[in-house]
């Protein structure tokens, strides 16, 4: 029951630390999908070419959602952007146990204090 705020304070420091990176990825998955979006619509810059990404031809602004699916930059992105979702989800599940644990060790006190006739 004393290691309960040990422990809060633990998981609700990593749980920042991890909810950070999230948004940090976020918004660079939003800001790859910006670039791609200029790239498939208005063709390749120097800035594409450095990158090494290799144009296909212009494609139409309904087509884009399309193109996303099968870009391995975004797929990646969105794939990390994902893993860090269910740590930071995870995290967040275990903090809410934590909450609850004096709860359930109050009711287990008073459950034996109840069977023992006191």
């Amino acid at each position: 029951s004393s290691n309960i705020p040990i422990l809060h304070h633990k998981y609700v420091q990593v749980y920042t630390i991890e909810k950070m990176k999230l948004t940090r990825m976020d918004d660079a998955l939003d800001s790859l999908r910006a670039e791609k979006r200029d790239f498939y619509v208005n063709g390749p810059t120097e800035e594409t070419e450095k990158r090494g990404w290799v144009f296909h031809g212009r494609v139409p602004k309904s087509e884009i959602e399309n193109a996303f699916a099968v870009d391995t930059d975004i797929r990646k992105s969105t794939i990390r952007v994902a893993d860090q979702k269910a740590k930071v989800d995870a995290l967040k599940s275990i903090i809410d146990n934590i909450n609850g644990r004096s709860f359930h060790i109050k009711n287990i006190m008073e459950d034996r204090r109840w069977k023992s006739g006191g």
